[in-house]
Formats: C-alpha cells, structure tokens, sequence
C-alpha cells in the first residue's frame, strides 16, 4: 500500500474511532501530518460525519468552536465547515432570502439532495449551477409534491 494511502487510512481509523467530543488530538495529528493531502482529507471526511451527526447549526457550531484552532480561515476544512452551517441554516431557516444561485456546486448539490423546502428546491430545479443539480432538485421536489394522480 502506498505511503500516502496508508497515512491518510490510520487517520480516517484514528477519527473514526475518537469521541466526537474528544477528538481534538486525533485532528490535531491529522492536520499536522507530513503528508498534507491526506491529513486534510481524513479531517475533512471527520468534519462530514460530525457535521452529519449534528442536527442543528447551533450543535455544530459549538463543535466548530472547540476546533476554531485547527480550522484556519484560507484551510479547506474552515471553507467545507462553512459549507456545512450554510447548508444547516437554509434547513433550518428555509423562508431565508439567501440567492441560492450563489451557492457552490457541493452546497447547492448537498440542498439538492436533503431539502424540504419546495421554494428552494423549485430554485434549484430552474436555475441551479449545473444540470445534475438541476435533475436532482426536480427529483427530490417531485418525491416531496407527487403529481396528483388522475380521477
């Protein structure tokens, strides 16, 4: 197995098996690894199941602020946790004026995907970035409103 494989699978393994809650040190090792890449790939995909296994902003906000040390403003984990409790807050807020066509791909694909809200999935059904968030907006809007069905 190459060296930068298994560097970045000891810290997947090492972040999967800490605490959430005390997984400081295991981020810590990841992110100050030789091998960037994979430290900042295994800290990202930590950053995904935390940011999945905390409900709301407010709980992964407090989950971000215990680890604001690790997560530089220019890192890429700081930009998808960004991504994270922007995607949180249009769940939780779904009548929030935010231009949807803003959004990056992996935010307006994640909504695409999760969203219960009809206005912002019709948004990204008419005008979302790519035509695979487009599909998968009028997909999730038709599983949410079915075509009446026929009298």
């Amino acid at each position: 197995m190459p060296p930068d494989v298994a560097t970045h699978q000891h810290h997947l393994q090492e972040l999967r098996s800490a605490d959430i809650d005390h997984d400081h040190a295991a981020l810590t090792a990841a992110l100050n690894d030789p091998d960037q890449l994979a430290g900042d790939a295994a800290a990202v995909d930590h950053l995904d199941r935390v940011a999945a296994q905390r409900s709301s902003a407010a709980s992964f906000t407090a989950w971000l602020r215990q680890h604001e040390d690790l997560f530089p403003a220019d890192s890429y984990c700081h930009h998808r946790a960004q991504q994270w409790l922007t995607l949180k807050h249009l769940q939780e807020n779904p009548q929030t004026p935010l231009s949807l066509a803003e959004l990056d791909d992996w935010t307006q694909r994640q909504l695409s995907h999760h969203s219960d809200s009809p206005p912002h999935l019709r948004a990204l059904a008419d005008s979302g970035r790519t035509r695979r968030i487009r599909q998968l907006a009028q997909a999730r809007l038709d599983q949410l409103q079915p075509k009446d069905s026929p009298s």
